[in-house]
């Protein structure tokens, strides 16, 4: 069924093996699997699947991957997705999400580096930082975007020669030739790139080398990278052509989906800013940038403190008004929000109760509303509903600069701050439903979630690790916890410490209707305890049956 796989050694002496496979699976085979073992035997072997998957995401597979069937189809077909219980981690396609979809197939692993690439001038001296930092922004250009871009006419760039000019900000607009609105941003998007590198016919910059004795001005420093999510060919090349900034070439389909998973865009058009030596993001929500700024004054666009964007009068809703100091040593939640928005009025009627016994509990907290409202009259009737603070509708700059801040690409949406302003969790939605006591205020991230209605919209987010148990076996939930969370918290400390979001969210699910609509949606078999990674952005799923959970022993992994 499979071809030779690429063994790598695992954990406790354990083989992970990755194959392709001829048909839509590729299994992660794992030797001798003892889940009756101590527990530190069981977590490290579960750590070193995650870990597999996680590299097997970004891995390059030798097959494309074909929609994903139904087990009983499966079987007929002579693929199955196990064959015995415990088999191994199967990976395939789910549905897609995305409108427009992303691609639905991907291409064969990219060629290895050719001779003649770009390499960095010789130093000279006095100039070893600015050679660091040109190996640092090379090396990340190319693990980002691969050796090669493409112009509109169709000319190939190499990647080198993005930090041989010094770019300092790498926008990545995420679209598609079919939506209307990306047409609109094209044109608009080119007016802006236009004048920020000082030239309305600006093109995608010098070929490689050039121009790396010049010192570029600031606002020259940006190029743009066009990723579409095009599945025809002559599509694509019809759109692009008159883009004056780069592209990912269209055959990159597999680099493409990783870039839509890795930065969680779920609707376009879509454009970003990140630093270009160090990867991180400067701006999510990059066409509210091209709106407010737009001869780019404010170019790199990076972010400011809550304490800077939200400075200004706020409201009550009796015609009070309180200066933005009154906040100082309380916690805030920030509440993006809209009358026509039956999501937010739902959520609002319940944030209203919380609100109060959170107050009444003594401790000191604000919630200031973000209003999306279509007109004054709408935003003063919603307001009329709300006990907290808002900012003035008339102020759109300071609200659209709070949008930019947090990158709000949908409502409603509470992100809950801490007395410095710094952001404990953007999930206050899902904690406010889910806590109707505020008990766990103020909802300091759990590093693993009992899978339910209310946070189910999370698995939208990124890829999660689901694991399904029984939950009618006592004591069978809570040993699932206690299995996943030194990994989860191990995960999620080693992404803290560089200032990135962890790759995964974690979750136990028990038996009820949610688990069995999710278990419907993405096809899973009905085995418990059942590990999962499910991507839903990358339409992909891993899957091992596990033979029973019994509470791990505490030992440091």
């Amino acid at each position: 069924m499979g071809g030779k796989g690429e063994a790598k050694p695992g954990l406790r002496g354990l083989q992970l093996r990755k194959a392709w496979l001829s048909g839509p699976f590729c299994f992660l085979h794992l030797g001798p699997r003892h889940f009756r073992q101590t527990g530190e035997s069981r977590v490290s072997l579960l750590a070193g699947a995650i870990s597999g998957a996680l590299r097997l995401r970004g891995g390059s597979p030798r097959r494309r991957p074909q929609p994903v069937l139904g087990r009983q189809a499966l079987l007929q077909r002579g693929r199955g997705v196990v064959r015995g219980r415990g088999v191994g981690v199967a990976w395939a396609w789910l549905p897609s999400r995305l409108c427009p979809p992303t691609p639905q197939q991907l291409p064969p692993p990219p060629a290895a580096r050719t001779e003649g690439a770009v390499l960095p001038p010789p130093a000279r001296p006095g100039a070893c930082e600015p050679g660091l930092r040109w190996a640092r922004m090379s090396g990340f250009l190319e693990e980002l975007l691969g050796e090669k871009l493409v112009t509109g006419g169709g000319e190939e760039v190499d990647v080198h020669s993005l930090a041989a000019r010094g770019i300092s900000l790498l926008g990545l607009y995420f679209g598609c030739s079919l939506s209307a609105p990306c047409a609109q941003l094209s044109a608009s998007l080119a007016a802006f790139y236009g004048r920020l590198r000082g030239d309305a016919a600006a093109g995608p910059g010098p070929g490689p080398g050039a121009g790396a004795s010049a010192e570029p001005e600031p606002r020259r420093r940006l190029e743009i990278v066009f990723v579409s999510s095009d599945q025809d060919q002559r599509q694509w090349q019809d759109f692009v052509r008159d883009m004056p900034w780069l592209a990912l070439p269209y055959k990159e389909k597999h680099r493409k989906l990783k870039l839509w998973n890795k930065y969680r865009i779920s609707n376009i058009p879509s454009l970003i800013f990140l630093d270009a030596t160090s990867g991180k993001v400067v701006c999510r929500n990059g066409l509210l940038v091209i709106r407010d700024d737009p001869e780019g004054l404010e170019f790199p666009w990076g972010p400011k403190p809550f304490r800077e964007v939200i400075a200004g009068p706020l409201l009550r809703n009796n015609g009070q008004s309180l200066e933005s100091s009154s906040l100082e040593g309380s916690h805030v939640g920030v509440y993006f929000s809209a009358h026509w928005c039956p999501p937010c009025r739902s959520l609002t009627r319940v944030l209203v109760e919380s609100y109060r016994k959170i107050k009444e509990a003594g401790q000191k907290f604000e919630i200031i509303f973000v209003s999306a409202d279509r007109s004054e009259d709408s935003f003063k009737q919603y307001f009329s509903e709300m006990p907290w603070l808002a900012v003035p509708y008339t102020d759109e700059a300071r609200r659209s600069r709070l949008n930019r801040l947090y990158g709000i690409q949908g409502i409603p949406t509470l992100i809950v701050l801490d007395p410095q302003g710094e952001v404990i969790t953007r999930q206050g939605r899902v904690e406010v439903l889910n806590d109707e006591e505020c008990r766990g205020f103020p909802w300091h991230p759990k590093p693993v979630l009992e899978l339910s209605d209310s946070n189910a919209v999370q698995l939208n987010e990124g890829p999660c690790l689901v694991l399904f148990v029984d939950s009618e076996d006592d004591g069978e939930s809570e040993a699932a916890k206690q299995l996943i969370q030194p990994i989860a918290e191990k995960i999620i400390a080693k992404y803290k410490a560089k200032e990135e979001e962890a790759p995964l969210l974690f979750f136990v699910a028990g038996e009820d209707d949610m688990t069995d609509s999710l278990r419907d949606y993405t096809n899973l078999p009905e085995a418990a305890p059942l590990l999962t990674i499910l991507d839903m952005s990358a339409r992909a799923k891993y899957v091992m049956d596990v033979e029973e959970i019994t509470p791990p022993l505490w030992r440091p992994l």
